[in-house]
């Protein structure tokens, strides 16, 4: 039976992770927190944006567009605030749903932003996730191997663009939910993390062992090496940097014309293996694969992944809620992995299942439940 540290939502079956004999996790005792000043972080970047600003650049930022409404804030505030020619960059893999497609697609013309969307190889991509969530715990992955493994395809074929079009800012719409730390990487520094040897890095090493090496000299490929004489950006995320409020943010995308409110939810943009990572990860670990992220905002008091996937920002959810909303979630894909042909009386089940959840999200834990029983 997993153990539960008393302070935070990780439990035991983390790899790495041990509960000591006080009832706290080792991830409580180790994890440094630090007090940022946002202000002055909020300054130093107004002051890059700035210089790149004054510089004869045809795009000065490339923006990962997800769909979602964190990186459709990123890209306004680029373009209408610090007033930067901004390309808009999407990967469309297998994994990608429709209603993120859609999106991006309106975003970017709303905002009056040039559009890239890269369309992937539907059989690279499944591969490499398929090899890391079966191989991955050899590589010392961790229990988020698979969005680790998307996150490097995505950021690595961003990366590439971004040095060839010679784009100087690379930024995403990740905040402190997902990075709890600032992130706001000089050039040099940029090329030092992506010039290395694949192997160095476990998402890396699996993401070729997958592909294999006819797939090296690709935009596929992991290696970044034979860029080591070309200009790499710097790398910011900017809702890491400014205070940000997700739950403002949705309303200002909405006031604006820019993304509207229902389309907005993190349980309806987010990707189409999001449940089937969950129950992978429950069933691996006995825990969700971002419990560790759930824990790192909770232990700083920022709100978690959880609190805008269940609630929409409308409430912030305590650990014992945490855990009770897990609890749920779990039992209902249990039910679901256990009715692989589900009918809707199977989804009515569930829903009953997960009474806190209903409590949470209303009307919208049924089209939830619906994406559950197709993973």
């Amino acid at each position: 039976m997993t153990q539960r540290c008393s302070r935070c939502v990780c439990g035991t079956g983390l790899p790495g992770l041990a509960i000591e004999p006080d009832g706290v996790c080792s991830a409580c005792k180790q994890d440094e927190i630090k007090p940022y000043d946002r202000a002055e972080l909020t300054r130093m970047m107004e002051a890059g944006f700035a210089k790149l600003r004054a510089a004869p650049y045809p795009y000065h930022a490339l923006v990962m567009l997800s769909g979602g409404k964190d990186s459709a804030y990123v890209a306004w505030k680029l373009k209408e605030t610090y007033g930067l020619r901004v390309l808009a960059f999407m990967v469309k893999h297998p994994f990608v749903n429709e209603l993120s497609k859609a999106n991006a697609t309106s975003i970017a013309h709303k905002l009056g932003v040039d559009f890239l969307q890269f369309e992937a190889d539907p059989d690279v991509w499944k591969k490499a996730l398929r090899h890391g969530l079966l191989e991955g715990t050899r590589h010392g992955a961790g229990e988020m191997v698979g969005c680790g493994v998307c996150s490097a395809l995505y950021t690595d074929i961003a990366m590439k663009l971004a040095v060839q079009m010679q784009i100087p800012l690379l930024t995403t719409g990740k905040d402190y939910a997902l990075e709890p730390n600032p992130v706001m990487v000089a050039p040099q520094d940029t090329k030092k993390a992506f010039v290395v040897d694949p192997a160095s890095a476990p998402n890396r090493r699996l993401i070729r062992e997958a592909l294999g090496p006819a797939y090296d000299e690709s935009i596929y490929g992991m290696d970044l090496r034979p860029f080591r004489n070309a200009n790499f950006p710097a790398v910011a995320y900017p809702l890491t940097l400014m205070p940000y409020d997700y739950h403002d943010a949705i309303n200002e995308m909405n006031l604006r014309g820019i993304l509207p409110k229902k389309n907005a939810r993190s349980s309806d943009t987010n990707c189409v293996l999001l449940h089937l990572l969950g129950y992978m990860g429950f069933h691996r670990y006995g825990n969700h694969p971002y419990t560790r992220l759930f824990s790192q905002a909770m232990r700083r008091d920022q709100p978690t992944y959880l609190d805008q996937f269940f609630t929409n920002g409308d409430r912030r959810l305590d650990r014992d809620e945490h855990l009770a909303a897990l609890a749920e979630y779990r039992q209902g894909l249990d039910y679901l992995a256990d009715h692989p042909d589900a009918t809707e009386a199977d989804v009515e089940k569930v829903i009953a299942m997960m009474p806190f959840v209903h409590e949470l999200m209303g009307d919208s834990l049924g089209p939830m439940v619906r994406g559950m029983a197709r993973m």
